[in-house]
């Protein structure tokens, strides 16, 4: 009871200190809760794109073992063909071999074979057979053209769409 004499304990400010650290600590809690929330947020974010990266992490390890099963392969393949390239190369004939088939040099260049021209035509008009005539010659020139036009009257027909077309008067 010594608080009771005393001028500097008093009830309404022993209440108003404590409602006041009431509401301080009702707004701390508060935003603590908002923290929280957002941190649950991102551990669920983190979460869900961890999970992703492990499904692409599984889909890259299972591309990489047929991948290198893959350049097993060529290489395999490769090795073959280089084998066989080897091969070729030592059972090649020399180019003094190649002189027994005409050539004298390696640009040399075979001289055409013969009979291979078609033979000059027969002039069989001296036969009397003029299907097979050879025709004239007549030159490179324009060729003279024949008139397929005949003459087409120029009239013009009366019709209903054509309204200002006026009768043609010709000379003839």
């Amino acid at each position: 009871m010594a608080f009771s004499d005393s001028d500097v304990y008093n009830e309404k400010t022993s209440s108003k200190t404590c409602q006041k650290s009431f509401e301080t600590l009702k707004t701390r809690l508060a935003d603590l809760r908002i923290e929280f929330n957002k941190s649950e947020f991102n551990l669920a974010t983190y979460k869900r794109g961890l999970a992703s990266v492990k499904e692409q992490l599984v889909f890259y390890k299972k591309n990489e073992v047929l991948f290198c099963e893959q350049i097993v392969v060529v290489k395999r393949d490769i090795s073959y063909k280089d084998s066989e390239i080897s091969v070729l190369k030592r059972n090649q004939k020399p180019d003094n071999s190649k002189k027994s088939l005409g050539y004298e040099s390696y640009h040399a260049v075979l001289p055409p074979p013969t009979g291979l021209f078609s033979p000059p035509k027969l002039n069989l008009s001296n036969f009397g057979l003029e299907e097979f005539q050879q025709p004239k010659f007549e030159g490179y020139g324009p060729k003279p053209s024949k008139s397929v036009s005949k003459d087409i009257p120029n009239e013009v027909k009366e019709s209903p769409d054509a309204l200002l077309v006026k009768k043609l008067v010709s000379d003839d």
